[in-house]
């Protein structure tokens, strides 16, 4: 049987940091959600990372990103992803807090090429600092 690579993250728990014990399970394999049978608790392998929370798939959102960062403009890539302008307003801000997580999960699931991967980065740090062209 294939067993979790991960702890449980409750520090009262008698497995607390315990890697391979058997006592994590899957709650949700589709949103990656785990359970501790030890302590009873579930969380999200996603907490604190740019994913968490989301409720659009991944790839739409980081379409939207990369189609905002090659200059397209937002109205369009909202309405050809069928998304609000809003959403892609919080993505961009969740993507400035977490650029480095962003930039690695564009060249994972989009497979975008280091000049695209540049181009984004220059997108966010103007975003970032706000400076005017």
């Amino acid at each position: 049987m294939y067993k979790i690579r991960t702890s449980c993250r409750n520090n009262k728990c008698p497995y607390y940091r315990r890697t391979g014990a058997g006592n994590i399970i899957y709650k949700s394999k589709m949103n990656s959600i785990f359970f501790c049978k030890g302590c009873r608790r579930s969380w999200s392998e996603n907490v604190g990372s740019f994913l968490y929370n989301l409720k659009t798939p991944t790839k739409v959102v980081l379409r939207c990103l990369l189609s905002v960062s090659t200059g397209n403009p937002l109205r369009k890539t909202a309405r050809d992803e069928r998304v609000t302008t809003d959403s892609i307003f919080s993505w961009v801000s969740r993507a400035e807090e977490n650029l480095p997580e962003v930039l690695d999960l564009l060249e994972d699931e989009l497979r975008v090429n280091q000049k695209q991967l540049r181009q984004f980065y220059n997108f966010m740090k103007h975003t970032i600092t706000g400076q005017n062209n």
